[in-house]
């Protein structure tokens, strides 16, 4: 810079050079170049902040400039005040490799796009053709010539012009918050530390240095960060960093045990693998035990193979705190492991795997910092790949169970807002069939089927795969049996290598007592170092694994078997099972897990005992209500039960207290025990309990589910109904037995086809659906039914190429048969209800041609599949005429292949006259098969049937009846003389339409020419034979001259809008393929001008002075709504009132409404400019002869009784209303002139004696700002208007005046409220409810107050004063009175208040403040309705779940209230949820604890229908 220490002064506080400064350096430190001066000195530095210079010496000048004065971009004008064309022309001189940056937050209006265009170009002429695409970069590029002083029609100086633009560079670099985060983001992938700690010390580099007019390099920037603790990140060639991310790989991932000494492959790893090739992250989830492991092992091998640095890490291990960088450092790594990841990489694909991510949970001290630690690592990861390339890919792996109620766990993921990062969720469900035999062999088949589904879960299948030979039976059918085979196995092969029996189980008893005590799941090896050979045992036999220091459990399962052995073996030495226990606050989800594996092996192994512990249990006082549950669960999973256990399940289903669990949990979907009722002459089967047990069962008993139904049908529809519905939800899954009963009962009732799930057969591939296909044929009645769903088009597409055979051998002819009797609709449009109902439609097809559609397809296999099977098939049908038959066959033809192009033209020509129409498939041309059909086969045919073929066509005459009655239309028509003479074609249309489908090439001469005569006649249509209820396609109308008119001058214009309407032309219809109609009258034209004056709304504004007089109003209303300058950008494009008013004053001499409504809205939307008095005054004349009705201002139209008008519709009127957008453009020109309310107050006054209603709306609104400029006036007017109309309550701004006068004047304004609460308008009367209630709270009025506690208000009423009251409840001001009045609503109201759900909705609960009132709520008849709303409230908030403890001991309370409906059966799921995270964080908290246990109690104790997935879901927790 020229000025030295000036320039130098103004860095110091120039933030926004300072931050593009610390973007340029680290640039520098990247290498992109070699040095950088600050603040550069001499004529080089004029002007500029920067200039950098790269390897070979090229230099770039940058100058930056945060703001522009008060404009809000960058105009050529700008830019000359600052040099910088001057400037850059000098910089470009010096040297042709030199460039210039001009850098600021600011837009530059093209200026920008015109240097991209001018980088991108081959030639100057070939810029100035095709570069300069509008109209704005050509006057850009102009203005530019004139500031370089280069002509651009010298071929040199435009070269010179060009090539300047090409080298220079407009960047728009934003300010703000997202601009710091984003520098940080670069920052923080360079350098150690914090990143806000490290952009700080780059911006104030230079300041701190004092480095200024010096050439810097990276290695000064690199050595001052050092100086300051902060390092760059660089380790790709640090062996030991790759050492020990290796090393990590080996101990942090464990030893993985495989199946039968192999790893399954699951399909799961399938779709890991195909996202982590995409770029895409994933969280794997799944259940306990189901594989998840294997997965990732599967997915590592495929990494080493494929040579991709991977990193895996269990967080349960080692879980992160502090920072990424901490725990990278924790790891023995030198910073965040995704930077390690992304450095040793160099750029190529990298994957980090976090597997425990649910463990996180379990560690409540640092659960919450663990996660923030994770999400930063993603942060980091996405920065990477957004900013620097990477390829870094992040697999997650948790539970399903944390991944879908764990808030913290749900909010890591969200990335609604990232378009780099994409998480997809992958579960791995259980082990299929296929992989279950892989592994087991060739004995898988003698396997029962309950051990088979055992064996789906991995866990179960790895000890059987580790069991002998001859330990592997079918007794087998729990977990508990499966590993007692095991731990006997083991115990046997104990002795057989040395070690005693006896000091295993020790050991192991142990080990399983040290775990459970301190409920941990790993232990010091060093605890064992006296039983390492045991230990190794244990090792060997799969039972547990080694890992570093520690030993633990293969699977926490097998921890779990052991407690519950060592409690069997306490039970089988005389004691108790309630005993064991123990006291209920201790009876948690972890210890119902425990009993029901104690239950499920006591079943197993005595049955008896069994008996008698769960009698016990149930009877016991100290014993929870859901842990008596889990007798009734393992009981429910029993495949084989005895007298013993059928009489001990039926004691308990007629008690009252277990009816309903009982049902849902042991007899609902249970065969053996449902069987066990119908023995009981008694039981009522036709009650819902029986009709949903029935139900249950459907697909596993069919034949024993009608055998119970049979006896009860066919007595009348109701009964009939409900038995239908028992039967499989899928009839393919019937038995032969039920699908006989169901079709006898669709025979009966025909009707019941409508709730018949047709879909559910063709997605089974089922053959019945042919017969039920049959039978709807056959059933006119119900031909034209709309609401069978039939499935997917694509679904019935392969349903139809699976089984073409058996539906066209089944369908065809039937039909045929079904539609003989209609008549083809050509010539004479014969069309009735009954034909409409077999055409192809576009919406609502009706049943019978869905099921003509299915056989279209079956069709098309069946001739692509076996042509001559096909064609031999259509040869052997009968001589009968169906017009639906006649499309089903030329649908067949058409699929044929071109070899069979002879039997094709053959088929048309058979019957000529016939053939060649289809009528019921394209209602637009029934032509269109036969041009299909032509264009097919016509080139490939034998020459003697092409011939024959071009005969029949040339030949063709239409129904002469139909020629006569074209050929007279066209004399009458012409007789009128009204048009031009009209020519309608009677012969040619046919020849016309099939000729141009036949091959061109071997068209007869006189065919080709007949056809050129054809094309050349305007008046033969086509497509001509068509259903005559052809609509054309929805268009915009456009005049002739849209998408020129920036072409047209003033005068053109001028021309266009004195053009007489007589001389308009009128309309031109455009082609069928125009994207308009196109129409040549003045309301298209005036369309079209009023697109062209919003670009330029000055120019137009001064040709409307031209206008001539009584021009079309259009024109006038299209220049008045240009002229609101609202939406120009460009500020030379505003228009000034002095030109605006000379158009108002041009046509204030005919004005008519909308004329003036437009004008008002014009200076409403303007009022902050300075509008002549004679403007005013003309809106002052208009408003006061609107109150003599002289402007069509008044049509309320509900009954033509405005006094029952709402205050809605009184508003929408007035908006719409004359004097509405005047008063209403009066109140915004208050707002702005206050000098102008003298005159406005005369207007308010004369209008307000003699007004009606539309006119005092608008009175309102302007005295709304009057109340700023005489207080007096505003009040004594808004007085006035309620005396004459109560509505005016309800209009906006009411509410402020009444505010601001209340306490001046309560007790009249109290009689108004009070009166207008008992309106018979119900928008009033809800409306002033609610300022009754802001009355109270803000102003304290007791009598008001009182008014609330004793009027009976509508619901709708409470709710208006239930919302006022929830929106001030957390001002502290106000909370007393806004509590009080929610308090005595949600005590006395019946109504549902959904407005309190404001509450939670707007976070204004504080629970120190208002535990009280959410107990009261809660315990209210309200809580129903509320309960979503505080559990939502919950798990979108920060809010310490702890706190709210006693809050659901209340809501646990209600529990048994609650209805069963769905809605609430949702609310009982998000409640479990909330439940679980309350326990999961107070669980050390004996009375937290309890509070949990006991609404889990009160949840199954109300026997609601979903506890059945509820009770599964604890489990999972657990």
């Amino acid at each position: 810079m020229s000025l030295e220490g000036g320039g130098r002064a103004d860095k110091y506080g120039n933030q926004y050079e300072n931050r593009y400064l610390a973007r340029l350096l680290l640039r520098l430190v990247n290498e992109l170049f070699v040095s950088i001066v600050v603040e550069p000195v001499g004529l080089e530095g004029d002007g500029v902040e920067f200039i950098t210079t790269d390897s070979d010496g090229n230099k770039t000048y940058y100058q930056c400039k945060a703001s522009n004065t008060t404009h809000a971009y960058w105009s050529i004008y700008d830019l000359e005040r600052y040099k910088v064309f001057a400037r850059t022309k000098n910089i470009v001189a010096r040297s042709n490799q030199n460039s210039y940056f001009f850098v600021s937050p600011l837009q530059y209006n093209g200026l920008d796009e015109l240097c991209k265009r001018a980088r991108t170009n081959s030639s100057p002429q070939e810029f100035l053709e095709y570069q300069l695409s509008n109209t704005r970069l050509k006057d850009t590029f102009t203005d530019c010539a004139n500031y370089y002083g280069l002509d651009i029609k010298a071929p040199l100086e435009l070269k010179q012009l060009i090539n300047i633009l090409a080298h220079c560079h407009f960047e728009q670099y934003p300010t703000g918050i997202e601009a710091e985060k984003d520098l940080e983001e670069h920052v923080g992938m360079l350098f150690t530390g914090k990143a806000a700690t490290a952009r700080q010390l780059l911006e104030q580099y230079v300041n701190d240095t004092g480095k200024f007019g010096v050439i810097l390099t990276a290695k000064d920037v690199v050595d001052y960060m050092a100086s300051h603790g902060v390092h760059i990140r660089n380790y790709r060639f640090d062996d030991k960093v790759l050492s020990r991310i290796n090393c990590l790989n080996e101990v942090y991932w464990g030893i993985y045990q495989p199946i039968g000494g192999q790893l399954i492959h699951r399909t799961a790893t399938d779709s890991i693998i195909e996202q982590i090739k995409k770029g895409n992250s994933v969280i794997l989830h799944g259940k306990a035990g189901s594989g998840k492991s294997g997965c990732i092992q599967e997915v590592i091998n495929f990494l080493k193979a494929s040579g991709v640095l991977y990193l895996s890490i269990k967080l349960d291990k080692n879980s992160p705190v502090m920072s990424a960088d901490k725990y990278g450092i924790d790891l023995g790594l030198p910073q965040s492991p995704v930077y390690c990841l992304h450095t040793l990489s160099a750029g190529k694909e990298c994957v980090l795997i976090l597997d425990q991510l649910d463990s996180l949970r379990w560690t409540s001290n640092h659960s919450a910092r663990a996660l923030d630690v994770c999400k930063e690592m993603l942060t980091q990861a996405e920065a990477i790949n957004n900013n620097e390339g990477g390829k870094i890919s992040i697999i997650f792996v948790t539970r399903t169970f944390d991944l879908e109620n764990d808030k913290g766990l749900q909010l890591l993921f969200d990335n609604k807002n990232s378009d780099v990062f994409i998480w997809k969720k992958i579960c791995v469900d259980l082990l299929s069939n296929k992989n279950v035999q892989d592994i087991i062999g060739e004995d898988y088949p003698k396997l029962s089927n309950r051990l088979k589904i055992l064996l789906q879960t991995p866990s179960s299948l790895f000890v059987w795969s580790r069991l002998d030979k001859r330990e592997k039976t079918n007794s087998i059918t729990s977990v508990y049996q499966l590993m007692d085979a095991w731990w006997n196995q083991v115990l046997a092969n104990s002795e057989f290598n040395g070690v005693p029996q006896h000091d295993v189980q020790l050991c192991k008893d142990d080990i399983v007592a040290k775990m459970s005590e301190n409920t941990i799941f790993s232990l010091p090896i060093y605890l064992y170092s006296d039983s390492q050979k045991i230990i190794d045992l244990f090792v060997s036999a799969g039972l547990m694994i080694k890992n570093q220091n520690t030993i633990s459990f293969t699977h926490q399962s097998f921890l779990d078997y052991f407690i519950a052995c060592g409690t069997m073996r306490e039970i089988f030495a005389g004691k108790e099972l309630f005993e064991l226990i123990g006291g209920d606050e201790n009876q948690t989800p972890n210890l119902r897990y425990r009993l029901l594996t104690v239950l499920q092996g006591l079943l197993d192994s005595d049955a008896a005992m069994f008996l008698k512990q769960s009698k016990g249990l149930l009877k016991a006082k100290t014993v929870r209500h859901y842990f008596k549950c889990a007798v009734f669960e393992v009981v429910g999973q029993c495949d084989q039960i005895n007298d013993a256990i059928y009489s001990f399940v039926d004691f308990y289903r007629v008690n009252s207290e277990w009816h309903d669990y009982v049902i849902q949990t042991v007899y609902m979907g249970h065969p053996l025990f449902i069987m066990q009722l119908n023995a009981s002459q008694e039981y009522k089967w036709m009650e819902d309990e029986g009709i949903t047990l029935l139900s249950s069962i459907n697909s596993k008993a069919p034949d024993f589910v009608v055998d119970v139904l049979r006896p009860y049908s066919f007595m009348n529809v109701k009964r009939d109904k409900k038995i239908f519905a028992t039967l499989c939800f899928n009839a393919a899954n019937d038995s032969d037995n039920m699908f006989e009963f169901r079709m006898s009962l669709l025979n009966r009732h025909v009707e019941f086809f409508d709730n018949f799930l047709f879909s559910e057969l063709i997605e089974s591939k089922s053959e019945r659906a042919v017969v039920v296909m049959k039978k709807i044929l056959q059933q006119k009645i119900i031909w034209n039914s709309k609401s069978m769903y039939f499935g997917e088009k694509k679904e019935l597409k392969k349903y139809a190429c699976s089984n073409y055979d058996i539906i066209v051998k089944n369908l065809f002819e039937e039909i045929c048969k079904a539609t003989n009797a209609l008549l083809p609709p050509w010539p004479h449009f014969n069309f009735d209800k009954e034909y409409q109902i077999w055409t192809e439609g576009e919406y609502d097809e009706s049943s019978v041609r869905k099921i003509v559609t299915i056989v279209k397809s079956a069709l098309e296999e069946f001739a692509q599949s076996d042509p001559e099977g096909m064609l031999s098939f259509l040869s052997s049908l009968n001589s009968q005429r169906s017009v639906v038959g006649q499309e089903l066959i030329a649908h067949a033809i058409s699929k044929l292949p071109t070899s069979y192009s002879d039997e094709a033209i053959k088929w048309l020509l058979s019957d000529f006259e016939y053939t060649v129409f289809v009528f019921t498939d394209d209602q637009s041309d029934y032509l269109s098969y036969t041009k299909g059909i032509l264009k097919k086969f016509s080139p490939t045919c034998n020459k003697n049937l092409f011939h024959e073929l071009e005969q029949a066509i040339c030949n063709w005459k239409d129904d002469s009846k139909k020629m006569v009655s074209i050929y007279r239309h066209r004399l009458e028509t012409n007789q009128q003389k009204k048009w031009e003479p009209m020519y309608y074609a009677y012969w040619g249309h046919f020849q016309k339409e099939l000729l141009p489908f036949m091959d061109f090439f071997r068209l007869s001469s006189y065919s080709k020419e007949l056809l050129g005569v054809l094309n050349r006649n305007p008046w033969i249509h086509a497509p001509f034979y068509y259903s005559g209820f052809k609509i054309g396609p929805t268009k915009f109308v456009a005049s002739p001259i849209d998408g020129y008119t920036d072409k047209l001058s003033d005068k053109c214009w001028l021309k266009i809008i004195s053009t007489p309407n007589e001389k308009m032309k009128g309309h031109w219809r455009g082609k069928e393929t125009d994207e308009y109609y196109i129409e040549a009258t003045h309301d298209a034209f005036s369309s079209s001008l009023s697109t062209q004056a919003k670009k330029q709304p000055a120019r137009f504004a001064r040709l409307a002075l031209f206008f001539p007089e009584n021009c079309y109003d259009g024109y006038i209303h299209a220049v008045i709504n240009a002229l609101d300058n609202r939406d120009i950008e460009s500020e030379d494009e505003k228009v000034d009132v002095e030109l605006t008013c000379k158009v108002i004053r041009k046509i204030s001499n005919n004005l008519e409404s909308n004329m003036v409504k437009s004008i008002a809205r014009l200076i409403e939307h303007r009022s902050d400019e300075e509008w002549p008095d004679d403007i005013i005054e003309l809106l002052v004349k208009i408003a006061l002869e609107c109150a003599d009705l002289k402007y069509n201002d008044y049509s309320i139209t509900e009954k033509n009784n405005h006094e029952n008008c709402t205050p809605q519709s009184l508003l929408t009127e007035s908006l719409d209303s004359v004097s509405g957008c005047i008063l209403r453009a009066f109140a915004q020109l208050l707002w702005e002139h206050r000098e102008i309310g003298q005159r406005i107050k005369q207007v308010i006054t004369n209008l307000n004696r003699n007004s009606n209603d539309i006119v005092r709306v608008g009175i309102l609104l302007c005295i709304v700002p009057f109340y700023n400029i005489d207080q007096d006036f505003a009040i004594t007017t808004f007085k006035s208007l309620l005396l004459n109309d109560l509505r005016l309550l309800a209009i906006p701004g009411a509410f402020q005046l009444l505010s601001h006068d209340y306490c001046n004047n309560q007790s009249f304004y109290r009689s108004i409220l009070i009166k207008a609460c008992n309106s018979e308008i119900e928008e009033l009367s809800i409306c002033s409810a609610g300022f009754v209630c802001a009355m109270v709270i803000f102003f304290y009025d007791e009598a008001l107050l009182n008014f609330i506690f004793t009027y009976d208000f509508s619901p709708k009423q409470e709710n208006r004063i239930c919302s006022q009251a929830a929106s001030s409840f957390n001002q502290e001001e106000y909370h007393e009175l806004s509590e009080k009045i929610l308090t005595y609503l949600i005590d006395t109201s019946s109504s549902n208040l959904q407005s309190l759900s404001h509450l939670f909705k707007d976070s204004h609960i504080v629970i120190e403040r208002d535990k009280e009132f959410l107990i009261n709520l809660m315990q209210s008849k309200q809580s129903v309705n509320q309960l979503r709303s505080f559990l939502r409230f919950l798990n979108e908030s920060d809010e310490d779940i702890i706190k709210f403890a006693d809050v659901f001991k209340a809501v646990g309370k209600g529990i048994t209230c609650f209805p069963t409906d769905w809605s609430s059966r949702l609310i009982i799921n998000d409640l479990i949820q909330c439940v679980i995270r309350l326990f999961d964080k107070g669980k050390d908290d004996l009375r937290v604890r309890g509070i949990c246990l006991d609404i889990w109690d009160d949840l199954f104790r109300s026997n609601l229908y979903d506890i059945k997935p509820l009770s599964d879901m604890i489990d999972d927790f657990a």
